[in-house]
């Protein structure tokens, strides 16, 4: 099974777990790893470090943070090309990806397939919802569909 670490500033990494926690139920190797503004940069390395040790089944870590330039992301890229070369790391993370990485990670093979395949999936899960001018309107006999 591919292991998961969602890092980020401040309440991001357990803030978004325990969403996922309320759509998927309890969750199993993943961790959440909050990056603190009185936390250094080696003490989030350390604890990535240790995570990962736990979480690693074979198959590889996924590492999903934040900010691509943000100190989670830059430590987990260092990381990644010295001490721990199984963490794959995606930046700019969100909820949608983080349910797709964690529902589809047992019919991936690794996790640098996985990581490729929510990067996608993570771009299209953005989209900006543009009123009508019907729908500005505010015609209160139009009914909105939902799907």
């Amino acid at each position: 099974m591919i292991g998961i670490i969602v890092t980020g500033h401040g309440h991001f990494a357990t803030g978004l777990v325990n969403a996922l926690e309320l759509l998927a139920g309890a969750t199993e190797a993943l961790e959440a790893i909050d990056f603190e503004g009185s936390q250094s940069g080696e003490e989030l390395g350390e604890t990535i470090l240790a995570s990962a040790a736990k979480l690693d089944g074979g198959n590889g870590i996924l590492v999903m943070t934040d900010l691509r330039g943000g100190t989670p992301f830059n430590i987990s890229t260092q990381l990644s090309m010295s001490k721990c070369k199984n963490l794959e790391i995606v930046a700019g993370s969100n909820l949608p990806m983080l349910l797709e990485a964690y529902m589809s990670r047992d019919s991936v093979d690794n996790a640098a397939a996985l990581a490729q395949q929510i990067a996608a999936s993570g771009k299209e899960q953005i989209i900006y919802f543009e009123k009508t001018s019907d729908f500005a309107a505010g015609d209160d006999d139009d009914e909105i569909e939902l799907d």
